[in-house]
């Protein structure tokens, strides 16, 4: 049975041969097990059941000295944490779209790993992966206590900001559900120690009404719905 069929029969809670697994490392753990495997195939030695595909945040574009843009605009330091970094000013710095022009999501390096993935792995789960999928992207663009802000002061502005976001998402949903892929992977976090950073009544409003936008038109189109959120 093939690592693909494996992860669906267990998605669908039926019998399993075995426990299907994947492993993803920081860039530090993965330098290490790179040294320790000397000249051996990483793929090979993990040999996971998952396969990611695309570009989750859209890192494109490397500034020097640590420091990268993403295809929004947000810059980045990388100095400490190097896989993903600490973002440096506010791309929007009022609570506005005013003048701001979102990227295209259907960008063709978005992209551009699928068909060559699939011909070397085409026996795992594909997955195609959108990082900062909602709540992640936007305070990242705004900048998280400016956000947190506009949740009581500013919502109009908000749930503007949402909806673009969710637009661009579905967007890239569309194109990469024409390929043969399992699923769409979302990543957002949305917890702290002692629950959600901003409270269930704000999640509720300004959160859930676009993930339900994004769920439907991922099972619209067939494929499975992943959701990475920490906390």
């Amino acid at each position: 049975m093939e690592k693909r069929e494996i992860v669906k029969r267990s998605l669908a809670f039926k019998e399993i041969p075995y426990v299907p697994w994947h492993f993803k490392f920081t860039v530090e753990a993965k330098d290490k097990l790179l040294d320790y495997l000397k000249e051996k195939d990483i793929e090979d030695y993990l040999q996971n059941h998952l396969l990611e595909l695309g570009n989750d945040i859209g890192f494109f574009e490397y500034l020097g000295d640590n420091m990268f843009k993403d295809i929004f605009g947000v810059v980045w330091d990388r100095s400490i944490d190097k896989d993903i970094g600490n973002v440096k000013g506010t791309l929007l710095a009022e609570p506005t779209l005013k003048g701001y022009h979102f990227p295209d999501p259907l960008d063709s390096r978005y992209f551009e790993d699928i068909p060559g993935k699939i011909s070397l792995y085409g026996d795992r789960f594909r997955l195609f992966a959108i990082g900062f999928s909602l709540f992640e992207r936007a305070w990242t663009m705004r900048g998280m206590g400016n956000l947190l802000i506009d949740f009581c002061m500013n919502p109009e502005f908000v749930h503007e900001l949402m909806d673009a976001i969710t637009d661009y998402n579905i967007a890239q949903i569309e194109k990469a559900s024409t390929y043969d892929i399992d699923e769409i992977e979302l990543g957002d976090d949305w917890g702290q120690q002692r629950g959600l950073i901003m409270g269930y009544d704000f999640w509720k409003e300004f959160i859930y009404p676009y993930l339900k936008k994004t769920y439907k038109a991922i099972k619209d189109r067939g494929k499975f719905v992943f959701i990475h959120s920490c906390g």
